[in-house]
C-alpha cells in the first residue's frame, strides 16, 4: 500500500468567521487555521475572465458536451515514496509526477503548483517538459518566504493563481497570508514582488500559527489577510481573493498602492467554505459547501450582490443522489457557462442554474487499477473514472478531495489523484 503525502503541522480547531462547522482535511494542504483546502486556480481564468478564452482572445468551443478523454500528464499508476517530487526538466509523463495543484493556461503555457513552488509547462513543445519558476518546497517543518529574483524567491504555501494580461501572474499565499506577483514567470527577469498582506520574509513558517494574520483593508502593505485562497483577475488588472477564515471576498485594485477592499463589505453567506472561484465578465462565480449541500454562487464585482445559481445536496447534481455525501470543489468556465466537478463526475452549468452531466462514471476507489481499467488509454467521456485523493483506506469511506481544473482551447482538464503521489491529468475534448 502506498504511503500518503504527509505535511508536518499540528491542526488547530478553529471556527471560521462565517462558519457553522469546520472543515473537512484533505490531501496537499497543510494543517493552518482555516485551511480552504487549496482553492483558486481550479477554475482561474485567465486575463481576459473566461475559461475558454487564450491569451490572444480566441474564444473556443462551448463546453456543453464532451467527447474523449486521454491522460494528458503524469502517472495514474505511480507507486513511489509521499515525497517524491521530479526534477527541473522532467517530461509531463515521466515519474514521478508533478502533484498538479492548480491548473492556470496563459496561452500555451499551463501553470501549476505544488505546495510552495510554482512550476510552468510549455504544452506547445514537441515533447513537453515541468520547469521550475519560483519556489522551494520546505525541508521537514521548514517552510520559508521571500520576495525577490524567481532563483531565491519562496512561497510558504501557494493556494491560488491567476494571470494578468501581460502574462505575469498574481499568487495567494494561504500560509504567509501574502498576495504576491511574479514578473515574468518564464523569462530571464522572473521576479516575485509584494501586492497585499505579510511582506516580512520568514524561514519558519510555522503552519499552526500562520504570521500577520488579520482582517484589514487599505493599501496593499498595510492590508491583512487570514488565509487567502482562490483568486482571480479581470482585465483591469484587479485581483480578487477569497479570504477562507474570513469569509470575505477582498479586491485588490491595480492601483499604485494595490488597495485592498472588502467586496460588498460583508462575508459571504450560505456555505461555510468557498472552494474555487472563477469569473465571465463582471461577474464572479464561487463554489462552496458546508457538512451537506454545495453552493454555486454569481457575485457582481461592482456591488457585491451574491445571487444563487444552484444550491442543494448531492441529489441536485444526479447521477448522484442523497445517499452521497460529499460536497463538489471543481470549477471553472468556458467563457459562457461553468463547468463543475466533484465525486468522478463533471457537469456543465448554465448562469441560469441548468445542469448537464459531461464526463466522469462517479467511480470512488482509492487507487488504480481496478476492474481492467486503464488509466492511460483513452476513454468516452462519461465512462473515464476521475479519482481524486482520499483520507480512508477503504474504498467505502472515500472522503473526496478539492479540485482542480480547467478549461482551454475546447478542452477541459481535470487533475486525478490516487493514492501516495499517483497525481495526473485528463485532457477531455469537450465537444
Amino acid at each position: 500500500m502506498k504511503q500518503r503525502l504527509a505535511y508536518v503541522g499540528t491542526l488547530m480547531t478553529l471556527t471560521l468567521a462565517f462558519a457553522c462547522s469546520p472543515t473537512k482535511s484533505t490531501e496537499g494542504e497543510p494543517s493552518n487555521p482555516a485551511s480552504d483546502g487549496g482553492g483558486g486556480g481550479g477554475g482561474a481564468t485567465d486575463a481576459s475572465g473566461g475559461g475558454g478564452t487564450d491569451a490572444s482572445g480566441a474564444q473556443g468551443p462551448l463546453a456543453t458536451s464532451c467527447s474523449t478523454g486521454t491522460l494528458f500528464a503524469g502517472n495514474p499508476l505511480y507507486d513511489g515514496q509521499p515525497n517524491d517530487r521530479p526534477a527541473p526538466g522532467t517530461g509531463i509523463h515521466a515519474d514521478p509526477p508533478l502533484q498538479w495543484q492548480n491548473l492556470v493556461f496563459v496561452g500555451n503555457t499551463l501553470y501549476t503548483r505544488d505546495t510552495g513552488e510554482l512550476w510552468a509547462v510549455d504544452t506547445s513543445a514537441e515533447s513537453p517538459v515541468e520547469n521550475l519558476v519560483a519556489g522551494k518546497n520546505p525541508a521537514g517543518a521548514d517552510y520559508s518566504f521571500a520576495a525577490g529574483p524567481c532563483a531565491t524567491a519562496r512561497f510558504g504555501w501557494i493556494k491560488g493563481i491567476a494571470p494578468l494580461a501581460d502574462g505575469s501572474l498574481v499568487v495567494s499565499d494561504g500560509l504567509a497570508n501574502a498576495v504576491l506577483h511574479v514578473k515574468d514567470p518564464t523569462g530571464p527577469t522572473c521576479t516575485v514582488e509584494y501586492w497585499a498582506g505579510n511582506m516580512t520574509p520568514a524561514t519558519d513558517l510555522d503552519p499552526t500559527a500562520p504570521p500577520n494574520a488579520g482582517d484589514q483593508d487599505g493599501p496593499g502593505a498595510s492590508a491583512k489577510f487570514s488565509n487567502p485562497g482562490p483568486i482571480v483577475t479581470d482585465e483591469a488588472g484587479n485581483a480578487y481573493v477569497y479570504d477562507s477564515e474570513l469569509g470575505k471576498i477582498k479586491k485588490i485594485a491595480n492601483d499604485a498602492d494595490h488597495t485592498v477592499s472588502t467586496l460588498g463589505g460583508r462575508k459571504i453567506d450560505g456555505p461555510t467554505a468557498i472552494r474555487n472561484m472563477t469569473r465571465i465578465g463582471s461577474k464572479l462565480y464561487a463554489i462552496g459547501d458546508d457538512s451537506s449541500q454545495t453552493w454555486v454562487l454569481e457575485i457582481d464585482t461592482s456591488n457585491g450582490a451574491v445571487r444563487t445559481v444552484i444550491q442543494g445536496g448531492n441529489d441536485t447534481f444526479p447521477p448522484l443522489d442523497s445517499a452521497s455525501s460529499l460536497p463538489l470543489h471543481g470549477l471553472t468556465t468556458d467563457g459562457t457557462g461553468l463547468i463543475v466537478s466533484g465525486q468522478g463526475y463533471v457537469w456543465y452549468l448554465t448562469t441560469s442554474g441548468q445542469l448537464t452531466h459531461i464526463a466522469g462514471n462517479g467511480t470512488r476507489h482509492i487507487d488504480f487499477p481496478t476492474s481492467g481499467y486503464d488509466p492511460k488509454s483513452s476513454h468516452p467521456a462519461k465512462e473515464l473514472e476521475l479519482p481524486g485523493s482520499v483520507s480512508a483506506p477503504d474504498p467505502a469511506q472515500v472522503v473526496g478531495s478539492f479540485e482542480f481544473i480547467t478549461y482551454d482551447k475546447g478542452a477541459l482538464y481535470v487533475r486525478g489523484h490516487g493514492d501516495g503521489t499517483a497525481a495526473f491529468v485528463e485532457r477531455i475534448a469537450c465537444p
